[in-house]
């Protein structure tokens, strides 16, 4: 699983906050010193860990493997799709 980073869990809690600053460092302190504008309620900081702990799918668990003969048979069925379709 892919880690969620403070911008993201922020997101997530208040889509589309307004604040001024950066959260680029990933720490409580860069999270404590952004100027909050939203007309919402900053989210403690306890929410924003919670919110971070929750697993991402990364690609890999987001598809199922698949074999290069899945991908062979699929190729197989697309020609013979295509070539029905031509001949009508």
């Amino acid at each position: 699983m892919a880690e969620k980073d403070v911008t993201t869990a922020l997101d997530n809690l208040v889509p589309a906050a307004q604040y001024r600053g950066s959260l680029t460092p990933n720490t409580q302190r860069a999270y404590d010193q952004i100027k909050w504008q939203d007309q919402r309620a900053k989210p403690a900081w306890s929410a924003i860990q919670t919110e971070m702990d929750v697993p991402v799918p990364t690609e890999p668990d987001m598809f199922p493997p698949v074999s290069q003969n899945q991908i062979l048979d699929g190729l197989n069925e697309v020609r013979a799709y295509l070539s029905a379709k031509e001949k009508g």
